[in-house]
């Protein structure tokens, strides 16, 4: 858990960033929705809603080449 809020901070592109997308992204398929995730994971539901709108982003980024 303390490593996704040290990885949230970090930069976008990176690594540690694109992990913490995915890992928000299961959380939420996991936990049913954005509150439920945040509160088992010591996050904000904002916190898990900007993470997984930059993986969606990345990803239609990526259809798009």
């Amino acid at each position: 858990q303390g490593g996704l809020r040290r990885s949230v901070l970090c930069r976008q592109g990176t690594w540690m960033d694109n992990f913490s997308q995915l890992q928000a992204f299961m959380w939420a398929n996991e936990h049913g929705n954005f509150c439920a995730a945040a509160r088992a994971n010591g996050l904000t539901p904002s916190t898990i809603s900007k993470l997984i709108t930059r993986l969606e982003n990345r990803a239609f980024d990526d259809a798009r080449v």
